[in-house]
């Protein structure tokens, strides 16, 4: 019997605390029928599936730098800190302040080549998909001076470090007793931005803000404003990932699943007597939702 041929039947896995996982597999066999609708509906999350992949890889390198700054903020105090390695503390802070703002640059950019790209493929150059993905970053970029400025901070990164101001050093009360700490505040420095010859029209925007600049809010905005951008690109696809949704939800309800459970698609006989197949295809239910939530739709 050929790969194509084998039978597939629905069931789910569980797994367990203690490391062992139990499964069911139901007696029904899949018609070929539901095995290519059910074929159709996966090739729709794939369609998406590197769009929610890009947008979350910037969304969570966002969540990683905003932890990094509220952690960097709480004071230090001397008194915890190895005997005279207060400049090599501040040395390491600038350089994990600097991969953490260079991961959400490369992110951030890396989301909007890719999904540009992925539209020309998948419609055409001239397409009115690809018109209003550009439509949409073009308003962005228009209204938005963290999404602009962000955007032309990737450019500046790629030629100079990243200008991150001194890390502080404050005179605390601690208990009536007196202490020096660290502290940090994730400012960039505006003078060294702005030695850079291309910011063009943004240079004066830059001039404009105080001399150290706090970069998280403005990373923020754009990050914002990367989610809205894929909220309106997840929308060429809405009606389709509506019906995706709806089918794997009716599969599940039919499946009657145990809370923690993952649907599955058993492909082949038992592997022995009380053993599962040995080869399953797992059901995109919870990508499903995690898109669907992505496109701000309830689930």
């Amino acid at each position: 019997m050929s790969p194509a041929q084998e039978i597939r039947r629905p069931g789910y896995l569980i797994f367990r605390e203690n490391g062992t996982f139990d499964s069911k597999v139901m007696t029904l066999l899949m018609s070929t029928e539901v095995i290519t609708e059910l074929d159709e509906i996966t090739k729709i999350v794939e369609k998406v599936r590197p769009l929610i992949s890009a947008s979350q890889i910037a969304q969570r390198n966002l969540l990683a730098l905003q932890n990094f700054e509220k952690e960097g903020a709480k004071p230090t105090p001397f008194s915890v800190l190895p005997s005279g390695r207060m400049i090599e503390t501040s040395l390491i802070y600038k350089m994990d302040a600097s991969r953490h703002i260079s991961n959400f640059l490369s992110s951030f950019r890396s989301f909007l080549d890719h999904y540009s790209a992925h539209l020309s493929e998948r419609f055409g150059n001239h397409s009115k998909e690809v018109e209003r993905f550009k439509a949409e970053t073009r308003k962005h970029y228009d209204s938005k001076f963290g999404y602009r400025f962000v955007y032309r901070f990737r450019n500046y990164a790629q030629h100079y470090s990243i200008p991150i101001s001194d890390i502080n050093v404050s005179y605390l009360m601690d208990h009536n007793i007196q202490n020096y700490a660290l502290s940090s505040r994730l400012t960039l420095v505006r003078n060294e931005l702005v030695r850079w010859r291309e910011w063009g029209p943004l240079r004066n925007e830059i001039l404009g803000l105080p001399e150290k600049i706090d970069i998280v809010p403005l990373i923020k905005e754009a990050g914002n404003s990367l989610n809205e951008i894929c909220i309106e690109v997840l929308r060429i696809d809405a009606n389709d990932l509506l019906r995706c949704q709806d089918y794997l939800e009716r599969v599940c309800s039919i499946l009657k699943l145990e809370p923690g459970a993952i649907p599955v698609v058993w492909i082949g006989e038992n592997a022995g007597e009380g053993l599962p197949p040995a080869k399953m295809d797992i059901l995109p239910v919870d990508e499903m939702r995690l898109i669907v939530r992505s496109m701000g739709a309830p689930v």
